[in-house]
C-alpha cells in the first residue's frame, strides 16, 4: 500500500504547468513569468513572458521552449498592442524563420532558413500584402 501512496505522491505534480512570476519592475508591477511543467528534476521550463512597463499585464514578448530547453519561437508584441511585431522559430537552436510586421499586423518581411540555420529565402510584401520581393539563396 505505501509503495502505490509513493507512486500517486511522485505523479500527482507530474504534467501541471505552473507560472512563476521571475522579475517584477520597481512599482512591483509582474515584469516577466516562467511557465514550468513538472517539478524537482522533470522541470522543464515551457514558456516565458515579459510584460510593458509602461502597460501593466501586456505582454511585450512570449517565448517557448521544446523539452530540451532550447527556444522554439518567439513573438514579440506592440507595446499596449495585441498586434504581433515579430515572429522567430528555432529548429534544434538554429532559426528556422523569422518575420516582422507593421502595427496593422500585415507582414513586411519574412526569413527562411534551412536546417544548418543558413538564409534560404527572403520574402518582402507590399502595403496590399502582395509580395514586392523573392530571393532564393
Amino acid at each position: 500500500m505505501k509503495s502505490i501512496l509513493f507512486i500517486a505522491v511522485i505523479f500527482s505534480n507530474y504534467g501541471f504547468a505552473q507560472g512563476v512570476v521571475t522579475k517584477r519592475f520597481e512599482d512591483g508591477q509582474k515584469a516577466e513569468v516562467c511557465v514550468y511543467s513538472g517539478s524537482g528534476l522533470t522541470e522543464k521550463l515551457l514558456t516565458k513572458y515579459t510584460f510593458s512597463k509602461d502597460c501593466p499585464n501586456i505582454i511585450i514578448e512570449k517565448t517557448e521552449y521544446d523539452s530540451k530547453g532550447l527556444r522554439l519561437k518567439k513573438e514579440n508584441y506592440y507595446p499596449c498592442s495585441i498586434n504581433i511585431n515579430s515572429i522567430n522559430k528555432w529548429i534544434d537552436g538554429k532559426s528556422s524563420y523569422e518575420a516582422l510586421f507593421n502595427e496593422n499586423g500585415n507582414k513586411k518581411w519574412e526569413y527562411f532558413y534551412n536546417k544548418n540555420g543558413e538564409m534560404s529565402k527572403f520574402v518582402a510584401y507590399k502595403k496590399d500584402r502582395t509580395v514586392e520581393e523573392e530571393k532564393i539563396y
